[in-house]
């Protein structure tokens, strides 16, 4: 919901986002939004939407694409320790790949462009957890996000 006026303030309040128009807005409203439109232009808040689904796109790739490399990780320096053998890799060799692929690798995921379809897809259920496994419940498994962007 957008509101400018004091009459507005309890409504934005009560609404999952509540935007407030920053010039033409009383403070009593500034105050009781959760964001402040600072040109009070309709058309930044579409641009906004735009923006965050598509970042929020780019960061579920880069979990997605990272989990397996940590996994594996783990799972060498648990095998090495089931088997009683000295660790294969030491703690500073992990955080350094880590780095490499996570900082190197995954930023070309994080700055990936929009898609076309990014404003006609419905929004998310702020529910729905953030990644989901296949042959699991939703609310069982799951990150949880809350955004509905």
């Amino acid at each position: 919901m957008i509101g400018d006026g004091v009459n507005d303030a309890p409504a934005l309040k009560q609404v999952d986002m509540g935007v407030a128009m920053d010039i033409t807005g009383t403070n009593v409203t500034k105050e009781a939004a959760d964001m402040a439109l600072t040109d009070d232009n309709f058309a930044s808040i579409e641009a906004a939407v735009e923006e965050g689904r598509a970042v929020f796109d780019n960061l579920t790739k880069f979990i997605v694409w990272i989990l397996p490399i940590n996994a594996g990780l783990a799972l060498i320096l648990l095998a090495a320790i089931i088997a009683g053998v000295a660790l294969p890799l030491l703690p500073t060799r992990l955080l350094w790949i880590n780095m490499v692929t996570a900082v190197l690798l995954g930023l070309t995921l994080v700055f990936e462009t929009k898609k076309g379809d990014l404003m006609q897809r419905r929004p998310r259920d702020q529910q729905k957890p953030l990644l989901t496994f296949p042959g699991a419940s939703a609310p069982e498994v799951g990150l949880q996000c809350r955004t509905n962007l």
